[in-house]
C-alpha cells in the first residue's frame, strides 16, 4: 500500500481522467478505485478501498451522532416511556421539517389539521387499531 501511495501522488488525475476530481473526497476515491492501467489492472485498488472505507466509517459515525442528538431532544425524562412508533413518528416529522427549512413555531398548518389536535387523538379503540 505504501508503493500505491507513492505512485498515487505522482499521477496528474485531472489531465488523465479529463474531469474535475477535486470536487469531493468520495468522487476522487471512486475515480481512483475504478482507474485501470493500460493492461487492465487496478494499480490503486488497496489504497482506494481503504480510503473509501474510512470515509464511509466517518460518515456513519456522524450520522449516528446526529440521530442520537435529535432523538435525545425528542425523548426527554418526561417522555422516557415513549413507544418506538411514537418516537419514530416524531423523528420523521422533525427531520422532514428540518429538511424543508420549516420551524415548528411558524409552520403553516391548514385548519382541518389543527381541528384534529384534541384530546380525542390520544384515545385508543379497536376500530382505530384495525384501520
Amino acid at each position: 500500500m505504501e508503493e500505491e501511495c507513492r505512485k498515487l501522488v505522482e499521477v496528474n488525475w485531472e489531465s488523465l481522467c479529463g474531469e474535475e476530481v477535486t470536487g469531493s473526497l468520495e468522487s476522487f476515491w471512486v475515480l481512483v478505485l475504478n482507474f485501470e492501467d493500460s493492461l487492465g489492472r487496478k494499480p490503486y485498488l488497496n489504497i482506494a478501498t481503504a480510503a473509501l472505507s474510512m470515509t464511509l466509517a466517518a460518515k456513519q459515525r456522524l450520522c449516528r451522532t446526529d440521530f442520537f442528538s435529535v432523538m435525545n431532544m425528542a425523548k426527554t425524562k418526561l417522555r422516557n416511556r415513549m413507544q418506538t412508533e411514537i418516537l419514530n413518528s416524531i423523528l420523521i416529522v422533525r427531520c422532514w421539517l428540518n429538511n424543508q427549512n420549516i420551524c415548528c413555531k411558524n409552520a403553516d398548518l391548514c385548519t382541518p389539521t389543527t381541528t384534529r389536535f384534541t384530546s380525542k387523538m390520544y384515545e385508543y379503540s379497536e376500530s382505530t387499531a384495525e384501520a
